[in-house]
């Protein structure tokens, strides 16, 4: 794991999550970062594991997943470049809600929980943003329950072509 210098800094504009920052945010923020490689197949956390770091995808494909007591898989969401799982850091006790599985190889940046808890209680722009994430990470999964619990097999069929 190698923190991430200031030559990849510029990369980081590229996510949604430090966009908004000043410049000498994301070299502060750049130089908490580590980054790892996961293979194909490779978990990078487990549901129900306490969760000591958020992921951004920095290239690859990273799925996030739940399995049911019958072990039955439901996919959340892929991760491609750029995403991240960020949680709530308002959390006293942060668990994982979910898995996370390399759908490709893939390399992920990792910020500490200390240092990503840190950024949201000084950083009103990161906070904002985050909430934004949730809000459309919120929809998303609304319109998955609703797909999964409401409509019936043919218009499930139907939206999982289109």
């Amino acid at each position: 794991m190698n923190p991430v210098g200031n030559y990849r800094t510029l990369r980081l504009n590229d996510i949604s999550l430090f966009r908004d920052l000043l410049t000498e945010e994301r070299n502060a923020i750049g130089q908490c970062l580590r980054e790892e490689t996961f293979k194909k197949g490779e978990i990078l956390f487990s549901e129900g594991a306490f969760c000591e770091r958020i992921l951004i995808v920095q290239s690859g494909r990273v799925k996030i997943f739940r399995l049911s007591s019958s072990g039955r898989e439901q996919i959340l969401e892929a991760l491609v470049p750029g995403d991240t799982c960020a949680c709530n850091p308002g959390q006293a006790h942060w668990s994982c809600s979910s898995s996370a599985q390399a759908l490709t190889d893939c390399t992920v940046w990792t910020l500490s929980r200390f240092n990503y808890v840190q950024m949201i209680k000084s950083n009103s722009r990161m906070a904002h943003t985050l909430n934004r994430i949730f809000a459309e990470r919120l929809c998303r999964f609304s319109s998955l329950i609703e797909t999964v619990s409401v409509d019936d097999p043919q218009k499930r069929l139907i939206k999982f072509i289109a």
